[in-house]
């Protein structure tokens, strides 16, 4: 890994994804990401809704880095 590297992720992890990205939001690794696709479960994860992924979105989005959703 270097600093200059582009990091491309793509996540399809069946609702771990919340934990995952709310982790790496707080600790800071997610800066290390330029780009990212995920398939969103929210419709499988108690708690979790369309209003907490546009949440995350929007987080990850103020961050600079570009979010997709995975279909």
């Amino acid at each position: 890994y270097n600093e200059n590297d582009f990091i491309v992720v793509k996540m399809d992890i069946e609702g771990s994804e919340y934990n995952v990205l709310r982790k790496s939001i707080k600790d800071g690794t997610i800066k290390k990401v330029n780009d990212i696709w995920i398939e969103w479960h929210h419709n499988h994860v108690k708690f979790e809704n369309e209003s907490t992924t546009n949440d995350l979105k929007n987080q990850i989005s103020n961050l600079g880095i570009n979010i997709n959703d995975w279909y």
